[in-house]
């Protein structure tokens, strides 16, 4: 029997809070310095600010700060 066969890279988002926007734009920058690809630059939008990187296989990791 063959496995089943599995969702394309990328699939998936993991979301990490942080404290304040500050944080978000150290950790951008950390992140980026690492060589992490950007897919959204820190951003403020409805619900807090934010940033999304990619790891190695696509995944979003995405960081932010919520609203108050």
């Amino acid at each position: 029997m063959e496995p089943a066969a599995t969702a394309p890279a990328g699939g998936s988002e993991i979301a990490f809070t942080v404290v304040d926007a500050e944080t978000v734009r150290a950790t951008h920058a950390a992140w980026q310095a690492r060589g992490l690809a950007i897919a959204q630059a820190p951003v403020e939008l409805d619900f807090g600010h934010t940033f999304v990187a990619l790891d190695p296989d696509g995944n979003r990791l995405r960081v932010f700060a919520p609203a108050p």
